[in-house]
């Protein structure tokens, strides 16, 4: 599978940094002079214009009126601007999308299909029922196949291949439209000979959408063996995307079509060894094989897969608490080692002594309450019993479910509620988990040698061939990725960088000369993390200047006199 980097030589400008299934502030015209992108920049002048021309004529309305018209809810005049604001946002949309696919049937060099199709994705992001018509999306179905095939430039199959799926999301008739112009066999050619991996995933996302609505065709064009013929290739929530593409198509399975179905048996046993899977899995196959109303019906019992591990669980808890988990998980092997030896023991009552590292479970004088928090006790008829080998087990899935379940389901629902009032939860379907978390927590690979000398500012005192600097950017350079995440820490206040790395970092990440008060070698390091400001010594060497450094990003993280 080739490298998209290494397949092209040439970089298309204006594109989105990540490919996959992005937010819509990447959505934005190519920086070229390309007139694809003048009706954009054009509309969007002309809506706003529209809004500010609205709100002033209600507010003006609603000055000269009388009080008394006003009722309780606000005033008519105000309802019938919101009116007015949405009918003209509808019909700037239609305006934008003629003209979108008047230019994409034309013959357009790929600067500007690329351009054209990142327009149509974020016009879709956005845009409401109303705004998109079956008539224009039957208009549209042609076009985008015909790109999605393109074999010649991956940029103009992705985005092709995106804006089908966001077709389906924005009018679910759209399905019927795209399977009667091909796209469900373009989509699996793509699936069945993988070049790209992104553009291998949009088209699992499309698929997934288009057999919600048309499973048949799906099933005829050979949706499931497209699907599932490369599916270690992907990470596990892509996976489930693919799984949830079988059951949509299963859900309609008749029995005149047992063939199409069975050619996928062997995989969908095999998935059955998958670690991540729950334990109702263990159910999806045991059917009879010619029985293929019952193996689809179980396989929409057990494969679920929209909810596969949805739920946080005993081992997700070192993700985020690592000293809990850890220690959960070494009580859970205690607890499978009792009951390994009581099931050797023929004796009906077998009396077991496991220890952990050597220590009782008793004497780890546990009780019943959440570690750190007292006053929380897990179960109110246990308050004063102590944790032993025998009530161990018990004692785990309490600890489970206050930790990622029942303990933070008002924190989770309250964050929801917030989270929705801000920006709707549902539109985040458009992002795969890997995006989501990329987005709200930033980047998981930090830096390299390049991005030390392009994006850090070097100043009062300092420039970029400094011996102090010189020595800094190879200290740097020779950490691990934890202690790039504490330098990062203990310089920004955030242990990792946002979306777009060390570039994207605002204020940008600057280096400044300390003036110590005693010798150069006394003084420890200093930061500003409001500024992203590093005040480093003029340490007499590169050795001093990394033991120095380490210390302050290790053991002085929250000093205040550090900051």
């Amino acid at each position: 599978m080739a490298n998209r980097g290494q397949k092209r030589t040439e970089a298309v400008d204006g594109l989105p940094a990540d490919k996959r299934a992005c937010s819509s502030l990447e959505f934005r015209p190519s920086s070229s002079n390309s007139s694809a992108q003048t009706p954009m920049s054009s509309a969007h002048e002309a809506q706003d214009a529209d809004m500010d021309t609205s709100s002033s004529t209600s507010g003006s309305t609603r000055s000269e009126g009388d009080g008394e018209k006003e009722s309780a809810y606000g005033s008519c005049d105000s309802d019938n601007s919101i009116h007015d604001y949405y009918r003209h946002r509808s019909m700037s949309d239609q305006s934008k999308f003629k003209k979108v696919l008047s230019s994409l049937s034309e013959e357009v060099e790929e600067s500007g299909q690329l351009a054209l199709l990142t327009e149509l994705c974020e016009l879709l992001s956005f845009c409401t029922d109303s705004s998109l018509s079956s008539l224009m999306v039957d208009s549209f179905s042609p076009v985008l196949v015909r790109l999605a095939r393109d074999e010649s430039n991956p940029d103009i199959m992705l985005l092709a291949i995106r804006a089908i799926t966001y077709l389906c999301d924005v009018n679910p008739r759209s399905s019927g439209f795209l399977v009667r112009h091909d796209a469900v066999p373009a989509l699996c050619q793509r699936l069945m000979a993988i070049e790209y991996l992104d553009v291998a995933e949009q088209c699992l996302q499309a698929l997934e959408k288009i057999s919600r609505e048309q499973p048949l065709a799906c099933l005829q064009s050979g949706a499931i063996m497209a699907v599932l013929s490369y599916i270690d290739f992907f990470s596990t929530s892509v996976q489930r995307v693919a799984l949830s593409t079988v059951v949509n198509i299963c859900k309609k399975l008749s029995s005149e079509s047992p063939p199409l179905f069975m050619e996928a048996v062997p995989i969908l046993c095999n998935l059955l060894q998958y670690e991540d899977r729950q334990d109702k899995e263990s159910n999806l196959l045991l059917s009879s094989p010619a029985d293929t109303s019952s193996s689809s019906q179980r396989i929409m019992e057990s494969a679920d897969v929209a909810d596969v591990q949805t739920e946080l669980s005993l081992y997700d808890i070192q993700s985020f608490d690592p000293a809990s988990g850890r220690a959960l998980l070494e009580f859970q092997a205690v607890v499978e080692r009792k009951e390994y030896l009581r099931s050797l023991c023929k004796e009906e009552s077998p009396d077991v002594d496991v220890c952990l590292r050597n220590t009782k479970i008793e004497d780890l004088c546990l009780d019943f309450t959440l570690p750190g928090y007292p006053d929380y006790v897990l179960v109110p008829e246990t308050d004063s019993t102590m944790v032993n080998l025998y009530n161990l087990e018990e004692y785990i899935t309490l600890m489970v479910d206050a930790t990622t379940k029942s303990g933070i389901a008002r924190q989770v629902e309250a964050f929801k509620s917030g989270f929705d009032q801000v920006f709707p939860v549902r539109h985040l379907k458009v992002f795969t988990e890997e995006e989501l978390e990329r987005l709200l927590c930033g980047e998981h690979v930090l830096w390299n040698s390049e991005d030390l000398l392009d994006h850090i500012k070097f100043d009062h005192g300092y420039t970029i061939s400094s011996p102090p600097i010189v020595n800094l950017l190879e200290i740097m350079q020779e950490f691990d990725l934890e202690q790039q995440r504490a330098f990062l820490q203990f310089v920004t206040g955030a242990p990792r960088l946002p979306t777009g790395g060390l570039a994207s970092l605002n204020p940008k990440l600057t280096i400044v000369r300390k003036h110590c008060s005693k010798g150069i070698d006394a003084d420890l390091p200093s930061v500003m993390t409001c500024a992203n400001y590093l005040k480093l010594p003029p340490y007499s060497s590169k050795e001093v200047m990394k033991e120095k450094l380490l210390y302050a990003i290790t053991e002085g993280q929250g000093s205040f006199h550090l900051s």
